[in-house]
């Protein structure tokens, strides 16, 4: 089973807490394992932290957040014009691009696709161990738990950002 949920926010700071606590909630309720969900919850910040800062164009962005048994996938989607990546995320000394650096250490999968409509950037989190995901998920018949609140399948190409720039990150070392 697969919980979904996507929203969209205006580009104000005092939202990205409110995201960070709904993706905390379904990640406990789905029994993610503790390490991988503050992954998770820290990137989402990150990832909404520089839209926030940085994204022009729009005054809302949409999250999207997909949890199952194995790990989450999240996308984040805003109009701005997009930048350079490398540029951005030169190493973990720099001043500047840090959020970026910490991203892609934290997760399994980054990419930044830019085009003439946005950027869209995928993130990918497995689970470093088998999670209780898959038992609690089967068993939370709820309708506010498992409602599906929008289709997010970042696997699945978008045909219409074909073209943009893809940048993908190994996995982050166990300690």
């Amino acid at each position: 089973m697969r919980v979904s949920l996507r929203l969209t926010l205006p580009r104000d700071a005092r939202y990205v807490p409110v995201l960070r606590a709904a993706t905390s909630s379904v990640l406990r309720e789905l029994g993610a394992p503790r390490e991988d969900a503050e992954d998770v919850e820290l990137v989402i910040s990150e990832a909404c932290g520089n839209v926030v800062r940085h994204a022009t164009g729009s005054e809302a962005y949409s999250v999207g957040v997909a949890v199952d048994a194995h790990g989450c996938d999240i996308e984040v989607v805003d109009v701005g014009p997009g930048f350079d990546v490398e540029a951005s995320c030169p190493d973990s000394d720099s001043e500047t691009g840090r959020g970026l650096y910490l991203m892609r250490t934290l997760v399994d999968r980054l990419e930044f696709l830019a085009d003439d409509e946005g950027t869209r950037i995928v993130l990918q989190k497995r689970w470093g161990t088998p999670p209780a995901v898959a038992e609690q998920a089967a068993t939370a018949a709820e309708p506010g738990l498992t409602a599906d609140l929008g289709a997010f399948a970042p696997d699945e190409p978008d045909a219409s950002r074909a073209n943009g720039e893809a940048q993908s990150s190994p996995t982050r070392p166990r300690h």
